[in-house]
């Protein structure tokens, strides 16, 4: 039998103080971080996914319970998964939080394979007031696991009624896992996290292209249908619903942590050890990024590493403040050059994917350039904004500049026979039109942190 473990109030004065508590209760309910007085405690019986799988499919752990995993360590095989089927629950390991990371008393080894793609589903659930949660769990990856998947599904989204959950203080190390989250939505927190991947070694080379955070979009709403809503920056996002906030995490190795299929998503207060951010466009994608902010990060490089730049847009129009964007050698095999500080390009000017575009300007979807509020290819002038960064020594970071990919990027050497192209993309990419060196008017950052990023 299960039994749950519930708080109990000490009942002095007992009609005043229930009238105290409710009503601060109340208030936090309506903030989104506080579970009701009747959410439960449950302890799954191991750490193994079909202990914690039957918890949360049992009736009577309803929406605002958390299921408790006993201090331990599991494998979770190819076949093993875990699913919150749209139910609001934490799933947490036992002990206390730390201050970021997982405190180590749960881990659970992780084997995944192409058929499986990914091991946890988060789904989404129909109220704000209550989300799922996954928490203080530390995951690794088995050597044989498949490459090219990954581990977390972040689900949900306002526009389709559903509302993202919470992935807060894991410690995630893969290797042959490529990815820790996709993102499939337009909401949620990550918060508190360290992830890592392999340094590159010797070889400098990236491990498989590793991200902490994918935000994407098949199969739940036509991705343009999402690329078609309005700016939400800052404190516009006055629900803290209308994006994703990826905030206070530690990246160690993962230089492809990216943006795309309509997503609008707030990179803040994060570390970011030789790795990076960036967006796709509608080139090699069917839409490409809709809205970033990225602000008050630190980038650094602790390794002999190879990146272009820290922040890349291909598509979406972008606030970029008060970050460490460094010129660091280390980071480019060692100099003389150094990550570029912000590149932008007009990828599908260059053949591949759906490029070799002939024009006119400006192309579909490219940064800058937002949703005017008619039809899902309607767009306006919405420019980019950089302001306040610098170089971690003293000085200001470098400006954007624009950096394309050598023809042929994607179709091993092939050149655009469209007439006219390939094009200069200094047409579609100009200074003070496309993008400004000064703070956007009127912009002020979103409440920090998160109000769902409660402990």
């Amino acid at each position: 039998m299960i039994r749950p473990v519930r708080s109990h109030l000490s009942w002095i004065k007992p009609r005043i103080r229930l009238v105290e508590v409710l009503s601060f209760c109340a208030f936090l309910i309506v903030a989104g971080f506080c579970s009701p007085s009747w959410a439960a405690d449950y302890t799954a019986s191991s750490c193994s996914a079909s202990a914690i799988q039957s918890l949360i499919d049992n009736p009577s752990v309803v929406d605002g319970d958390r299921i408790i995993i006993p201090p331990g360590s599991c494998t979770w095989g190819p076949t093993d998964t875990l699913a919150f089927r749209n139910k609001a629950v934490t799933v947490r390991g036992a002990g206390a939080l730390v201050d970021k990371g997982a405190n180590g008393q749960v881990i659970i080894t992780v084997q995944t394979n192409a058929a499986t793609e990914r091991t946890i589903d988060l789904g989404g659930t129909g109220t704000s007031a209550k989300r799922a949660r996954l928490s203080n769990i530390t995951f690794t990856d088995a050597a044989d696991s498949d490459h090219g998947v990954w581990m977390i599904t972040l689900l949900g989204d306002p526009i389709i009624g559903t509302y993202a959950g919470i992935i807060d203080h894991l410690t995630v190390n893969l290797d042959a896992i490529t990815d820790v989250i996709h993102v499939f939505g337009g909401s949620g927190v990550i918060y508190r996290n360290i992830f890592q991947a392999p340094a590159p070694g010797a070889s400098v080379n990236y491990h498989s292209q590793h991200a902490a955070v994918r935000c994407k979009y098949p199969g739940l709403a036509p991705p343009d249908a999402r690329w078609a809503r309005m700016d939400t920056f800052g404190t516009a996002d006055a629900t803290g619903d209308n994006q994703v906030y990826f905030e206070t995490n530690d990246v160690y190795y993962m230089p492809e942590n990216d943006v795309d299929d309509g997503c609008k998503m707030v990179f803040r207060y994060n570390t970011f050890t030789n790795s990076a951010i960036a967006s796709h466009g509608n080139d090699s994608s069917a839409t490409g990024a809709r809205a970033i902010e990225v602000y008050n990060n630190v980038f650094q490089c602790a390794q002999l590493g190879d990146l272009s730049a820290w922040i890349y847009a291909r598509g979406g129009v972008w606030v970029v403040t008060d970050n460490v964007l460094p010129r660091s050698t280390l980071c480019a095999l060692g100099g003389p050059a150094y990550p570029t500080a912000a590149g932008v390009g007009v990828w599908v000017l260059n053949s591949g994917g759906t490029s070799c575009y002939a024009g006119p300007y400006p192309a579909r979807h490219q940064v800058g350039w937002g949703w005017s509020g008619g039809s899902v290819d309607d767009q306006v002038l919405d420019p980019s904004y950089y302001w306040n960064n610098t170089d971690g020594g003293g000085g200001a970071a470098d400006a954007p500049s624009i950096h394309q990919p050598v023809e042929g990027w994607a179709c091993q050497g092939c050149a655009c026979t469209v007439p006219g192209t390939p094009q200069d993309p200094h047409i579609f990419l100009q200074l003070n039109r496309e993008g400004f060196l000064s703070a956007k008017p009127g912009y002020a950052k979103y409440t920090y942190p998160h109000p769902l990023a409660s402990e």
